[in-house]
């Protein structure tokens, strides 16, 4: 079954966009076909993959227009990674939708008849859980939800499994189909560490083992608007996100 791959949070600055466009890398550079879905009017994947300036159309013209998803999607530079690109027009799009008919489904109906050319799907979210995020819910059938180690990225987090769980199906396996990735991760902070282990306990056995760590470089390949496994194949965080790529490729 192609993985439909929703990165989700509801906080702001866990990660979200940088695991979107770097799994993403990772599972193409593996030779795996995959679309990016830029969900989120701040457009921080379509600009970190540097798209802005590439794409005539946006993934509000699949949601609102009905347009077809092959008719949006723009070539990377990276092979086998194709983008729908999002800009600031989403967010008007998203008041339009609220007085459609079956609104939440609008991504999972287009996602059904477009990507067979796909192996993976990542849709990257904006921080909150409203209509958008809601639509990648229904779409996908796999979840993975960044938290740095900071106090506020945590507190919702219940919420967020509740809406998790009614969308899915209280009576879905949660290890089927969602797992934990701890963002901007330094060892060196240990009772900080010790901390966010005591309020994931709960969901142990649904915390990957991949930890992305807090690396400078991860920012300067933002600038330079490339996903940090190809601005810098060295660095520590493209090993990161290298080993995230593979433990998920396990888990699937």
């Amino acid at each position: 079954m192609k993985k439909i791959i929703s990165v989700i949070n509801q906080k702001g600055g866990v990660g979200k966009t940088t695991t979107s466009t770097n799994l993403s890398c990772g599972l193409a550079l593996a030779g795996f076909r995959v679309l990016l879905i830029d969900l989120d009017p701040q457009a921080h994947s379509t600009i970190g993959m540097g798209m802005a300036d590439h794409c005539e159309y946006f993934v509000q013209d699949i949601l609102i227009n009905g347009r077809d998803i092959r008719e949006v999607v723009c070539k990377t530079p990276t092979e086998n990674l194709d983008i729908i690109a999002a800009n600031i027009h989403l967010s008007k799009a998203t008041n339009t939708l609220f007085n459609e008919h079956f609104r939440e489904m609008r991504l999972h109906n287009a996602l059904l008849k477009e990507t067979d050319n796909y192996d993976f799907v990542v849709i990257d979210c904006h921080p909150s859980l409203g209509i958008l995020e809601i639509n990648a819910l229904y779409a996908c059938n796999f979840i993975l939800v960044p938290t740095d180690t900071g106090r506020y990225s945590l507190e919702g987090f219940a919420d967020l499994i509740d809406t998790i769980r009614g969308i899915m199906g209280s009576d879905a396996n949660i290890r089927d189909y969602l797992r934990i990735l701890v963002t901007i991760f330094d060892s060196r902070e240990k009772g900080i560490n010790d901390w966010v282990d005591e309020q994931l306990a709960e969901f142990s056995e649904i915390v990957l083992s991949t930890k992305i760590r807090k690396i400078t470089g991860i920012k300067q390949a933002q600038i330079a608007e490339q996903p940090i496994m190809v601005y810098d194949e060295k660095s520590p965080g493209t090993e990161d996100y290298n080993k995230l790529t593979q433990e998920l490729l396990s888990i699937w």
